[in-house]
């Protein structure tokens, strides 16, 4: 398959083999730097920007050494963090093809960049750096107009992918330091145990034999905690009611500061099915509100049935909020947690009521017509 290039010289890229092409990232980036009109930084592993020539700086309103230093997570406009992640494990895995990402500059110009690396370019015994040659996609200067409506739904668009990302990273966070650890100390016992095995030494053997399992079993216990934040099996074996009662029993032992009560007056049956899982996922959304953003000191979650309706109130002592404010503005923080319970129940056909007031708590109530009972 032919190497990649373009209409100048200087982008061809080069072959995969390092003997084939011994030449650095750092002096390519040197033999780049003498073209005047190409665009092209060098980064490392990380995405920091090490080098950069002017015309590159320029892209994004910047001089050379204001760029040089900043990464491309730090450059990454919004909803884009995920994409510029992708494409360094895809760096560092060798692999050639071009990319698009999109850049915020010093004003805050959006610039979508095709970014066209040089692969492979290091010296043996060298950490991997990677030189980058931008050229960017004047499409993305056409300035479209938004009606409000719309401009609404990208900034909530983007909100949303932020928070995707950042439930990516608290899920492989906990892999991470979780459970990585527990595995690794099973493992190591485990072949200790087998060394005294082979020495003969039976007594030693057993006893890291039953710390291994020790072990093992907290794995289990930390995949079955992380198992359920993604979606509490419970839902599926004993209902919403016994789930929500488990999960406010949990919450308040991780924060102990805040008294949190519990009031379901509701049968289980009397609970739509396809509503289960969103009234949890509410709950949920409202209590890590009341958690990181109110500072109350006293919270409650009340399910009940009251005249065919299905009722749903979460209501705190905490320091409130402007709640038309926050769900007609950009949303963010708190925001995005109460745009994303107002799209759930408005997606399951309820009604949705939020009072609050700065100093005196907030009040969250949604509402769901029921069947009357037979």
């Amino acid at each position: 398959m032919p190497p990649y290039s373009t209409d100048s010289p200087v982008l061809t890229a080069a072959p995969p083999d390092d003997v084939a092409h011994p030449q650095s990232a750092h002096a390519a980036f040197i033999e780049v730097r003498g073209k005047n009109d190409v665009a092209a930084v060098l980064i490392n592993a990380q995405g920091q920007i090490l080098e950069a020539t002017e015309v590159a700086a320029s892209m994004l309103g910047y001089s050379m050494s204001d760029l040089v230093g900043r990464s491309l997570q730090d450059l990454g406009a919004t909803g884009w963090r995920w994409s510029i992640t992708n494409a360094l494990m895809r760096l560092g895995s060798a692999c050639a093809k071009p990319f698009n990402l999109q850049l915020l500059g010093r004003s805050g110009r959006r610039a979508l960049i095709e970014m066209i690396p040089r692969p492979n370019l290091r010296e043996r015994g060298v950490d991997r750096h990677h030189l980058l040659v931008w050229r960017e996609q004047r499409t993305c200067d056409r300035q479209v107009p938004l009606s409000a409506g719309e401009a609404e739904l990208r900034r909530l668009a983007f909100a949303l992918l932020d928070t995707q990302d950042d439930q990516r990273s608290r899920i492989a966070s906990d892999l991470h330091d979780g459970i990585g650890p527990l595995v690794i100390a099973a493992k190591f016992f485990a072949e200790g145990a087998a060394a005294r095995l082979n020495g003969g030494d039976m007594q030693q053997a057993t006893t890291m034999l039953e710390t291994t399992v020790a072990r093992l079993r907290d794995v289990l216990s930390e995949l079955h905690r992380i198992t359920v934040q993604l979606r509490p099996s419970s839902l599926n074996d004993l209902g919403l009611l016994p789930t929500i009662t488990w999960y406010c029993r949990d919450f308040g032992q991780l924060k102990p500061q805040l008294k949190l009560g519990c009031d379901l007056r509701v049968a289980e049956e009397r609970i739509p099915a396809e509503l289960k899982l969103q009234i949890f996922r509410i709950i949920e959304e409202a209590m890590r509100n009341v958690g990181t953003h109110s500072g109350a000191t006293e919270a409650s979650v009340i399910l009940a049935e009251d005249r065919h309706e299905l009722e749903l109130r979460i209501e705190d002592n905490g320091c409130g909020f402007d709640a038309a404010g926050v769900l007609e503005g950009d949303p963010g923080g708190m925001g995005i947690g109460l745009h994303s319970i107002a799209k759930r129940i408005d997606g399951t056909g309820g009604r949705l009521e939020v009072c609050s007031h700065r100093g005196r708590g907030t009040a969250l109530t949604a509402r769901w017509s029921l069947q009357p009972a037979s």
